[in-house]
């Protein structure tokens, strides 16, 4: 059976992790800035509107950004077979990200309000 080398697999979850966090603080600012917002003027009148992404989401939302972050950097250096044999359970049944274990504490603002 072929599987890709999961070598160095905490260190890639860790940049994923970065990129995925400066991922959704760009967001954020886009969601904020004027020159993105639709208003009233908009023909779809509020059909279609982007808001942003609430404090009891954002953990979830990371994790699966950086999950997407981490299979994309793995396919792009293993073949496709590879990636169907890990995506289909069939690799490494006891390697899993930290952040699909459940052992990362999220990070809290103890004075945000």
């Amino acid at each position: 059976m072929r599987c890709p080398s999961l070598d160095g697999l905490g260190s890639l979850e860790r940049k994923a992790r970065r990129k995925a966090i400066l991922e959704l603080l760009n967001n954020e600012a886009t969601v904020n800035d004027p020159r993105f917002l639709m208003d009233g003027t908009d023909f779809d009148v509020r059909f279609f509107n982007t808001i942003a992404i609430q404090p009891s989401e954002q953990l979830g939302v990371r994790d699966t950004l950086t999950t997407q972050k981490v299979l994309e950097t793995l396919s792009k250096r293993s073949s496709r077979c590879q990636m169907r044999n890990l995506l289909d359970g069939k690799c490494y049944s006891n390697v899993t990200l930290s952040c699909c274990k459940a052992v990362e504490e999220p990070c809290c603002d103890p004075h945000y309000p």
